[in-house]
C-alpha cells in the first residue's frame, strides 16, 4: 500500500515534526498548525505585556483580529503593546 503526506511511518529515521503530527491528527494542513502556534505565541506576549487575559481577545471583548495580534507582536516593545490595547479599550468604551 502506498503512502501519502498523512501516513505516519515508524522507525528511527522517520521522525515527523510535531506540527505534522498535530496536522494529521486534526485533519488540518501543517502550515495551518504552524500559523496557529505563531498566533498563540504572539497572543501570550501581548496579553502578558498589556496585562489582559487571553479570553478578552479570543471571546471578542477586545476587538483584535489574528492579523492585528500578529502585527502588534512584531513590535517588540512591551509598553507599545499596553498603549495599543489601552487605545482599543478606550475606543470601545467611549
Amino acid at each position: 500500500m502506498g503512502t501519502n503526506q498523512y501516513t505516519i511511518r515508524s522507525g528511527q529515521n522517520d521522525h515527523l515534526k510535531t506540527s505534522d503530527l498535530i496536522a494529521c491528527d486534526s485533519n488540518l494542513g501543517e502550515k495551518t498548525v504552524r500559523r496557529a502556534a505563531e498566533f498563540c505565541k504572539n497572543l501570550e506576549l501581548i496579553c502578558e505585556n498589556a496585562g489582559i487575559q487571553r479570553q478578552d481577545i479570543l471571546l471578542g471583548n477586545i476587538d483584535a483580529t489574528v492579523t492585528d495580534v500578529n502585527n502588534l507582536a512584531a513590535f517588540d516593545e512591551p509598553e507599545f503593546h499596553k498603549r495599543a490595547i489601552d487605545k482599543v479599550l478606550n475606543k470601545k468604551y467611549t
